[in-house]
């Protein structure tokens, strides 16, 4: 017997449950719909990056360029020191100033977005959140779920 021949017979013994394989279809197509919704912004655990999107949508966008900066590190190696920087940008004519505050060393240009009031200015950073893990979690406790209505045991 070759190989082709002991495949074939080790497929045409196994015996899947259709319920088995409607879990596992639901994991796909709920792992498919969040893919979806993540990609066109619908699903998103950050509230600033849908008003950073509304921000480009409405062309509400200033680059700003930095004019100074320090640290307020001031022994050389604190963790914990943040880092202020002021930048400078133009909008309706009018020359302002930016007040930069972070963890992490202030870039050259940085990018500036407003909604409705141009003074109420805001630069968004792409942060990670604890809840992103939920759409890995998701499909997996609805499949649970759908699996204890069929009457699949889990042990």
């Amino acid at each position: 017997m070759d190989a082709f021949e002991k495949f074939k017979d080790l497929i045409s013994n196994i015996h899947i449950e259709p319920s088995y394989v409607i879990c596992i279809l639901i994991v796909v197509i709920v792992f498919t719909i969040e893919i979806i919704l993540i990609k066109k912004g619908i699903l998103t655990f950050d509230p600033n990056k849908k008003k950073m999107q509304k921000a480009i949508r409405l062309n509400h966008i200033i680059k700003a360029y930095r004019v100074s900066s320090y640290d307020d590190d001031t022994i050389g190696y604190d963790v914990h020191s943040w880092y202020h920087a002021k930048y400078k940008y133009i909008v309706n004519g009018e020359s302002r100033t930016y007040k930069y505050l972070s963890k992490k060393n202030p870039p050259l240009e940085i990018t500036l977005y407003y909604v409705n009031n141009s003074n109420k200015l805001f630069h968004y950073e792409e942060k990670t959140s604890l809840l992103f893990i939920l759409i890995y979690i998701i499909p997996f406790i609805i499949a649970v779920i759908i699996m204890q209505l069929f009457g699949i045991i889990i042990k």
